[in-house]
């Protein structure tokens, strides 16, 4: 009975594994030059897919630009314009930005730029980029 369980245990986690998406290391570009990140892209319900977003060694925003107060995530869709997907919710103290949030595109570019507060269209240098799906 024992070996039946864990020959289930292993199946369902074999079978969340296949679930789990990709993930990806990103190096950072620019001023940013020594940011790590890494990307996880899975699909969810409703054809959607659910972007984590876990960046490390980012430079606070106003040291690449006096009018920068945060860093933004945008999305655009292949051959489309830039969305803004979220504020990254960036700690100063260790230097470390986290973000979590759904899109509906299969193939889409990532960017990370240093923006003022309430902007609606990047305006900031790219300082973290990820072309997903072609």
């Amino acid at each position: 009975m024992q070996m039946i369980r864990h020959a289930m245990i292993a199946a369902a986690l074999l079978a969340l594994a296949g679930c789990g998406g990709s993930a990806y290391q990103l190096q950072g570009q620019g001023p940013a030059i020594g940011t790590d990140a890494e990307l996880e892209v899975a699909s969810v319900a409703g054809d959607n897919r659910r972007i984590e977003l876990d960046v490390r060694h980012l430079p606070p925003p106003n040291r690449l630009g006096a009018s920068f107060e945060t860093y933004h995530v945008w999305i655009a869709p292949a051959g489309g314009t830039p969305v803004l997907a979220g504020r990254l919710q960036y700690d100063a103290g260790d230097r470390r930005g986290r973000l979590t949030t759904i899109t509906p595109h299969d193939r889409f570019r990532l960017m990370v730029t240093p923006e003022p507060r309430g902007s609606s269209y990047p305006t900031g240098q790219v300082v973290l980029e990820h072309y997903h799906g072609g």
